[in-house]
């Protein structure tokens, strides 16, 4: 069992910048203030970096304690290695949605442009927030993929980035693919992580 708890909080760090000891303050320097938890980091190999990050204690206890061998991935980590791997052909938007909250990837020709969390309430916040990454990136919704996912991903949400993007959105793990085969599970998608 993989999971992540959320919320998390996390950033990526470059591994030759990386001091051991020095996580917790690569956090504070992008976070501020943050919460007391469990520090853990994953190895990105294809960008040469760490994701480091801490997520809600309490949601991974609960869990640790049904399944003790489950492992921590951190969501970061996991947008960021789907973008990347559906990058070769061109530009891919990623995004993933939670109650307040919008992470976004983008990446083109298997380089990452942009990893991002914002502070969405609306599907207009999530719109915006897509379309301004995309233009600060100098890329086009009418040339980028959008994969789309997340366990409040509205279907109003759906259908207004439908409206700019030319390709998407798509759900972000499909019925085909071998994380699914075989369970019956509606809009998989909005589980994506």
């Amino acid at each position: 069992v993989s999971f992540t708890a959320m919320p998390e909080i996390s950033t990526l760090v470059p591994q030759s910048s990386l001091v051991p000891g020095t996580e917790l303050q690569h956090l504070k320097l992008v976070h501020g203030t943050v919460p007391t938890g469990l520090l853990r980091d994953e190895p990105i190999g294809s960008l040469g970096a760490q994701c480091i990050y801490l997520h809600d204690e309490q949601a991974e206890r609960k869990l640790l304690d049904r399944f003790p061998g489950a492992r921590s991935l951190p969501l970061q980590g996991t947008l960021v290695n789907h973008g990347l791997s559906r990058s070769a052909e061109g530009p891919v938007a990623v995004l993933h949605r939670t109650t307040t909250r919008l992470d976004l990837v983008l990446a083109d020709k298997g380089r990452l442009l942009l990893s991002n969390t914002y502070y969405a309430t609306a599907p207009e916040d999530v719109l915006y927030y897509t379309l301004f990454a995309l233009k600060e990136c100098g890329l086009s919704p009418d040339t980028t993929s959008l994969r789309a996912g997340g366990p409040q991903l509205a279907a109003s949400e759906e259908h207004l980035l439908s409206n700019y993007f030319a390709h998407g959105p798509l759900p972000s793990t499909g019925t085909g693919d071998p994380a699914l085969a075989q369970l019956a599970i509606p809009d998989a998608y909005h589980w994506t992580g």
